[in-house]
């Protein structure tokens, strides 16, 4: 498995460096013997130039032709513009590629300019795989052809990931797995306070995250 990853910096002097990087140790560590990760600078134009990145990004990747030659099939991860660069070198060097597309990715396509070279991206991918049904129906309302979608649903593990019994006292067990240790975190006997860190745009959800904690 070859894993290249697009670091976007428009610093030319810190290109050398970024070549030069390795995973960070606790991804080392999950990292299987036969997996290369390949760091790759791509130049981009910070506020202004976000519809020209598609085009640098495909630039971007050619430079590393080779790992498109050498692999069977491409997964691209994240729409744009990682997936439309990665879709267009995938094309030219006639390797099947499928796309993973995040929560906010589809409003890539409500733009004009982008939103264009993501749909050409997704029509002519092999497969687009989401982590939601209703990331599936925003796609099929943009135009994505439902049959190319395929619903691949984060998973927990719940005999590591389950709910804690009380321990006298009101106090909590607490962590994961065999991990579990006693806490003197108190059950909440009125309302709860919960601090919020990040904005409050529709796409972050905290009308969902009220409905959450009222229920």
């Amino acid at each position: 498995l070859q894993v290249l990853v697009p670091v976007p910096e428009y610093r030319l002097w810190r290109y050398k460096t970024i070549r030069s990087w390795l995973p960070p140790p606790e991804l080392t560590a999950l990292l299987l013997p036969n997996v290369d990760v390949h760091y790759l600078p791509v130049f981009y134009i910070p506020v202004v130039g976000r519809d020209l990145s598609g085009a640098i990004f495909r630039r971007a990747f050619r430079r590393r032709r080779d790992l498109f030659d050498h692999c069977d099939a491409v997964l691209g991860s994240w729409l744009y513009p990682d997936s439309v660069a990665a879709m267009a070198v995938a094309r030219e060097t006639r390797k099947p590629c499928w796309l993973r597309l995040h929560g906010t990715d589809r409003f890539h396509l409500d733009a004009h300019s982008r939103g264009s070279q993501c749909r050409r991206a997704l029509d002519a991918a092999e497969g687009v795989f989401v982590n939601a049904s209703r990331m599936s129906q925003e796609l099929v309302r943009r135009g994505v052809a439902e049959s190319k979608i395929v619903v691949a649903r984060n998973g927990v593990d719940q005999e590591m990931f389950r709910p804690r019994e009380v321990v006298g006292s009101g106090k909590w067990k607490v962590g994961c797995g065999d991990g579990e240790t006693t806490s003197n975190i108190q059950r909440p006997t009125s309302n709860v306070h919960v601090l919020w860190v990040g904005n409050l745009s529709g796409i972050k959800g905290p009308d969902v995250a009220l409905r959450a904690f009222h229920e």
